[in-house]
């Protein structure tokens, strides 16, 4: 074998080589390679850095672990790894005040095993660069006028490939310009929307747009709770509460969960954590007519164990008062946010409708008075 085949051999397998390390986001692959670009982990890690991952399948990893985690082909974290819940990691730069959101097991690609200095890198690759394209610029000459069609579409395919993945992450322009617009997102408003199973968001945005959502998580207690969420307007989220948030709440006996949300911005991301109070109150009890009216403040569905009707009647001349008659009803529930008329029949001159439900493991007992004339 010459030597030109022989040099031509070994820049298809090193193109190949790099297109695979790039392609490691999106398939199998043992080994990747990142490059830092912010100071979440000053200052183990430092903008520029090159960091060497191996696959979680290959080396494993744990609590104190610096990994590779990608939400989407163009948004990769290099946090480390503070705990795990359930099927989920929590990550933490280390030059962040606080957690990132809850994050899939499956989001967490690779291992970091080695990390190398921008200041060592970058001046040696560009001086070796230097030195080989001084000295050997008429053998690369040559050696290009050398290649054939076919060999030369190869070389052009792999080039345009390596392009191509180098240019999906975002590249942000700086201007000279003296007025530089500056993007900003704030939160204006959260509410949970009646009865409970939708929570609207709205934000205030400039030079910003919400371009998805990439993930949605209900913390209750200890516990997480998959969501789901859609955008309804440019400046607003709805998220959809599962109904077992609610439930779960109540039997915990806590009065708050946290939602967790994930967008895709125009000009990058936002981790929104918003917590949201619970009101756990008793049912709200009045006389309609002959009617009881019950009302439900609450998100959950209001149980009611024991209900009694008892009619009593007046004789006027003896002026006494009589029990004519006492109707024990079925159980029936009260819907959350919602009321229950209950019919009351007249007989006799009035009657006393007493209720039973527990609230928060406590039996509460009501009582009222419906005169018929």
């Amino acid at each position: 074998m010459s030597y030109k085949s022989v040099r031509k051999i070994t820049l298809v397998v090193v193109l190949l080589l790099l297109t695979f390390i790039l392609l490691s986001r999106l398939m199998y692959f043992p080994v990747n390679l990142s490059i830092v670009s912010g100071y979440s982990m000053y200052p183990t890690l430092r903008p520029g850095d090159l960091v060497v991952g191996l696959h979680k399948e290959i080396t494993g990893y744990g609590v104190g672990d610096v990994v590779v985690w990608c939400s989407s082909l163009t948004y990769c974290t290099v946090h480390r790894v503070t705990r795990f819940m359930d099927a989920y990691v929590m990550t933490k730069g280390d030059n962040n005040p606080l957690e990132d959101p809850p994050i899939p097991e499956s989001y967490v690609k690779y291992k970091v095993v080695l990390v190398v200095p921008s200041i060592a890198w970058l001046p040696a690759c560009f001086i070796l660069a230097s030195l080989y394209l001084i000295k050997e610029r008429k053998k690369i000459v040559m050696f290009v006028r050398g290649f054939t069609g076919v060999e030369l579409l190869v070389f052009l395919v792999f080039i345009i490939i390596n392009i191509t993945l180098i240019a999906l992450v975002p590249i942000y322009h700086f201007t000279t310009e003296p007025v530089i617009t500056k993007p900003s997102m704030y939160l204006t408003s959260i509410e949970i929307l009646d009865p409970g199973s939708l929570i609207l968001v709205r934000y205030r945005l400039q030079y910003l747009s919400i371009i998805s959502i990439a993930g949605c998580l209900i913390e209750v207690g200890d516990q997480l709770i998959k969501c789901s969420a859609y955008i309804p307007t440019s400046d607003s989220v709805i998220i959809v509460v599962p109904p077992e948030t609610y439930t779960l709440a109540y039997e915990k006996g806590v009065n708050s969960f946290k939602t967790l949300v994930n967008l895709t911005l125009d000009k990058g991301f936002l981790v929104g954590s918003y917590s949201l109070h619970i009101s756990w109150n008793r049912l709200g009890v009045s006389v309609n007519g002959s009617s009881l009216v019950l009302s439900n403040p609450n998100y959950i569905p209001i149980n009611i164990t024991y209900a009694k009707v008892t009619y009593v009647s007046y004789d006027k001349e003896s002026r006494i008062h009589k029990v004519v008659q006492v109707d024990e009803l079925k159980s029936f529930v009260v819907g959350p946010r919602n009321t229950y008329t209950l019919l009351v029949e007249s007989k006799g001159e009035y009657a006393y409708v007493m209720i039973k439900y527990l609230l928060m493991g406590e039996e509460v007992v009501e009582q009222r008075r419906i005169d018929f004339s």
